[in-house]
């Protein structure tokens, strides 16, 4: 019991700080300060010499507003992996869609399954070419639908390289992640040895007597505050004043897609940007509202990207279905549990 109370005392102190510690780091001055302050380039150094405050995620959530475009600098994968902080499948699909947009590839639905086809001698910039040239393997269109090696090997290229322009970005504060480690790892170990006291002490305290009680406590405290430190200290991980800008303002655009009605598709379409506005609703997970907008408005059906929008819902069933193996028949008990059946 005086172990247990004395790690209660040292564990909420020591959240406390980690929590303090984790805050985001923004451009002082205001919302807009923040959104559109902190620098201008993605890819620096991420360390910020103009003057800089710290809020929590709930404070630079109230910052965000609603923006009508999407953010300068960023792809629609890009800003999705911007606001998820980590690449999911629907940003592997924007990168597809993009791909469309870009000229390089053309998605096709008119026969009920959706074809990939190459689009002969389009440029394209390096790692996109490397990507395609996986993707397609001497061939000229891929159906999705049915397991494809090839695709899944290219599918895998574009989550590697979403993740590489995450890391080289300059978005995430690389000395914060390098404080996340060490307090996870010394609060393990700190944590590991005042529980381990903590029971020695409580052995002696019960033979020996009330004396011990006290080395008890301070083993308590060991114990609480490093457990309490290494559950916490995935919140060290943060953004640079950077990054926290281009946050607040792709938040504010996928607010914008999750309220749009059926004029702002109309005006979007209008400003030829219909295309660019369903990738982002792919990457940013507000497909469905778009869908909708897009389905109520009087646009008319040879508009061009209408049907991206058509295809973009079920574009990240099929093409994890196109990339993923089919699972084999495992024999002997639990079947798909314990046999070769699970995915």
């Amino acid at each position: 019991a005086t172990a247990a109370a004395a790690a209660a005392v040292a564990a909420v102190p020591t959240t406390v700080f980690v929590r303090r510690a984790g805050r985001e780091r923004v451009t002082p001055g205001g919302a807009a300060d923040a959104a559109y302050g902190g620098g201008s380039t993605v890819g620096a150094a991420g360390q910020a010499s103009a003057p800089e405050i710290r809020v929590d995620a709930a404070e630079l959530a109230r910052m965000a507003t609603i923006e009508f475009a999407p953010p300068d600098g960023l792809t629609p994968p890009q800003g999705g992996v911007v606001l998820r902080e980590q690449v999911r499948d629907e940003h592997k699909v924007a990168w597809l869609i993009q791909a469309a947009i870009d000229g390089v590839v053309d998605l096709d639905d008119s026969t009920g399954k959706t074809v990939v086809r190459r689009v002969a001698d389009a440029p394209a910039p390096p790692e996109q070419q490397r990507i395609l040239a996986t993707m397609f393997a001497k061939r000229s269109e891929i159906r999705l639908g049915t397991y494809d090696k090839d695709f899944g090997r290219a599918r895998r290229q574009v989550g590697d390289a979403l993740t590489g322009w995450r890391d080289s970005s300059g978005l995430w504060d690389r000395r914060a992640d390098q404080r996340k480690v060490a307090v996870l790892v010394i609060g393990v170990l700190v944590g590991l040895v005042g529980a381990g006291l903590a029971f020695v002490a409580g052995r002696a305290a019960g033979l020996s007597g009330a004396p011990w009680l006290v080395l008890v406590a301070l083993a308590g405290l060991m114990a609480g505050g490093g457990l309490a430190a290494a559950l916490g200290s995935w919140e060290l991980h943060v953004r640079t004043p950077l990054g926290s800008a281009l946050w607040l303002r792709t938040e504010s655009f996928r607010r914008f897609l999750a309220e749009s009605e059926a004029y702002h598709a109309e005006e979007a379409a209008r400003r030829g940007v219909l295309r660019e506005y369903t990738a982002w609703a792919v990457a940013l997970g507000e497909i469905d509202r778009w869908a909708r907008a897009v389905a109520a408005s009087s646009i008319p059906p040879d508009t061009p990207g209408v049907r991206y929008v058509h295809m973009a819902p079920v574009l990240v069933a099929s093409t994890s279905s196109t990339a993923t193996p089919p699972s084999s028949s495992g024999g002997g008990r639990g079947g798909g549990s314990f046999g070769g059946g699970s995915v």
